[in-house]
């Protein structure tokens, strides 16, 4: 199926399921805490999961709560420092050297969001939100915090998102230190978790030991495609395995890349691959590297080659070591990017509100909000005219 079919009938069969699950909640939960408008949102909203948790009491260390409390704290202050000094700085570069601006625009499944990134943006948006409110919730109970309801939202086309309602009385009488510990949990916890998953990706160890019930180390190199236009296009496919070149033995990717970083433009390269389970060897002439022009370059994008075990090789294949680090490279970034946008002060945010909590007390704090959130609307908007201005739109 060609990805917007996959789009259509993964769309169709989610929504089905909404519907039904709508239906079915509706008589156990109660027509108030369920939501539906088809297609377009379906919100599920439990009294009785927040009560619960609510009545849940913490007789452990409060040293150590403090402690905790510190770090979503810190944490909080660091990413919307982070994030309002980034926006202000890429808007300036925008203005003064517009090619070295990084483009700013909302996700958008289909536009900004590739159909076949779809999958792994849905699983990776999931996950930060069960982390993201968890973490509120926790929060929430450690400084004894009531909880009014918790609950699961689904949006148009298939964006997952939930939600954690706090008790604003017994809030309100809570110190400063607790209620913006509370508010930059979510998102501290998110960039946690961002920085945990960012070790699988720069170490192989830590990457094996996640597929190892699954899939086993190969010898040689996975071609997972070939750049358009440069000369593996014409001689390699998708799924070859690259195990020497010009004789010099490719057990891995540093491997290749250790060969590459010598072969200037203009080489003539004998690639020996496997290819259907057949040994070949196919030649081809480097062009200059795209970045470094006194390097010799095939036009090939590789990862390290992995054979699925034994008893799940009838449903998973070489690629699917690919699929869990792509999706890995999603859960990292939504979680640094959700973590830091989040704390953003502008209103529906978190920052909002722990700007709102610091702000309270302040003589003339309510003015000095207003301030901080048209200064930051104001940098967020222009950089996403700025973006669509210097035509540096991105699909993902």
């Amino acid at each position: 199926m060609t990805p917007i079919e996959t789009f259509f009938l993964s769309f169709i069969f989610t929504w089905a399921f909404a519907s039904l699950l709508s239906l079915y909640l509706s008589k156990k939960l109660g027509k108030e805490s369920v939501s539906l408008i088809p297609c377009i949102l379906f919100m599920v909203k439990s009294r009785r999961i927040a009560a619960s948790l609510s009545r849940q009491t913490y007789t452990g260390n409060t040293f150590k709560i403090k402690l905790l409390g510190a770090f979503f704290i810190l944490a909080g202050v660091w990413a919307m420092v982070t994030g309002v000094a980034s926006l202000f700085l890429n808007l300036i570069a925008g203005f003064t050297q517009p090619s070295s601006m990084s483009p700013v625009l909302p996700l958008v499944p289909g536009i900004t969001i590739s159909l076949e990134s779809l999958p792994l943006f849905i699983v990776s948006a999931t996950v930060t939100i069960i982390i993201h409110e968890t973490a509120h919730a926790v929060a929430a109970v450690l400084a004894g915090v009531k909880l009014r309801s918790a609950g699961f939202i689904l949006l148009t086309p298939m964006i997952p998102g939930g939600f954690v309602e706090i008790d604003e009385k017994s809030l309100a009488n809570k110190g400063i230190f607790h209620k913006i510990s509370i508010f930059s949990a979510g998102s501290a916890s998110n960039i946690a978790l961002g920085l945990l998953f960012t070790l699988a990706l720069t170490n192989t160890i830590i990457f094996q030991s996640i597929i190892s019930p699954f899939m086993v180390r190969g010898e040689g190199v996975l071609v997972v495609s070939t750049v358009k236009g440069f000369p593996a296009e014409n001689v390699m496919k998708r799924g070859d395995i690259i195990i020497a070149v010009n004789e010099t033995p490719i057990l891995s990717q540093s491997d290749l890349f250790s060969f590459m970083r010598n072969v200037p433009p203009n080489s003539s390269l004998s690639v020996t691959l496997i290819r259907d389970g057949l040994t070949m060897t196919v030649s081809l002439t480097t062009v200059a590297h795209p970045s470094v022009a006194n390097r010799g370059f095939m036009g090939v994008i590789t990862f390290d080659y992995y054979k699925p075990r034994s008893w799940c090789s009838s449903f998973i294949d070489s690629f699917s070591a690919v699929s869990v680090f792509q999706l890995i490279v999603w859960i990292v970034f939504i979680n640094i990017n959700v973590g830091i946008l989040n704390m953003l002060p502008i209103p529906a945010l978190d920052g909002d509100q722990f700007m709102k909590a610091i702000l309270e007390k302040v003589k003339h704090g309510d003015k000095l909000l207003n301030i901080i959130r048209a200064f930051t609307l104001a940098i967020i908007a222009l950089n996403i005219l700025l973006t669509i201005l210097l035509g540096k739109l991105i699909s993902l």
